[in-house]
């Protein structure tokens, strides 16, 4: 928390959720598969089929598998995991006391803190991640442990495993500078988040084409094009009312 927010209010919000607009390279590298190999899943059925790997085609059932996959080992949900409730309460409480103690007061006014209630949304807090990590826990089972490469959670033909370990080679050392997405994550920095109690993940990753595709319940891909130019002060009006506002 930082110190010029520290109010009594600051310590009382009842909105927990939040929205990251963020890029991931090996997101990112799921979609880039789908063009490099020539193959079409809706809705990223809209670049041109390449004929220089065709022999690799995915099977996009298989590919879809793979790309949820991916969306699970980085949902933020995980961290929302709270081990010792209790613990964890008392910890966060004696941290904000702590705070309030050796903030640098103004002698005209020392606001009154009401730590019985302050107390009471910490625990409301804390219960609400315990919720989040639940329910992903639900949708997914189990938490996969992160990777260093995307080919790691691809569980089918081997021919293609080979095939994926290439061209997560190519692509990592391929420059690939999109400046709309560059712009955009930018821009979002300004947007009015609302309050929420959801949380909400964004994936910008380059398509040809702008590409909406809500993978999980948390999780949206959206689809930059790279060269041409697009309009990015429409795309955050987009992503400022369907993603933030809601």
């Amino acid at each position: 928390m930082y110190l010029q927010e520290l109010s009594p209010l600051s310590l009382l919000e009842t909105n927990f959720g939040f929205v990251e607009l963020t890029f991931n390279e090996q997101i990112d590298f799921a979609i880039w598969v789908l063009i490099e190999s020539g193959t079409l899943v809706s809705p990223f059925d809209l670049h041109s089929i390449k004929t220089s790997h065709q022999r690799f085609i995915i099977n996009p059932e298989q590919w879809y598998e793979w790309l949820t996959t991916l969306i699970a080992v980085f949902d933020p949900r995980w961290l929302c995991q709270v081990k010792n409730l209790s613990s964890e309460i008392e910890s966060e409480l004696a941290q904000y006391q702590s705070l309030v103690k050796n903030y640098s007061w103004d002698n005209t006014y020392i606001p009154s803190f009401d730590w019985v209630t302050i107390r009471e949304n910490i625990e409301q807090r804390l219960a609400w991640k315990q919720l989040q990590y639940a329910q992903a826990i639900q949708e997914y089972g189990q938490r996969l442990a992160e990777s260093l490469s995307p080919v790691t959670y691809w569980k089918y033909h081997n021919e293609t495993r080979i095939w994926l370990v290439q061209m997560w080679n190519l692509y990592q050392n391929t420059p690939s500078i999109n400046s709309n997405i560059n712009q955009l994550m930018q821009l979002s920095e300004n947007l009015a988040y609302s309050k929420q109690d959801t949380i909400k993940k964004i994936y910008l990753v380059n398509y040809p084409s702008v590409i909406q595709c809500q993978v999980s319940s948390t999780t949206t891909i959206i689809g930059i094009p790279q060269s041409q130019e697009i309009d990015i002060q429409s795309l955050l009006h987009h992503l400022n009312h369907y993603f933030i506002q809601k």
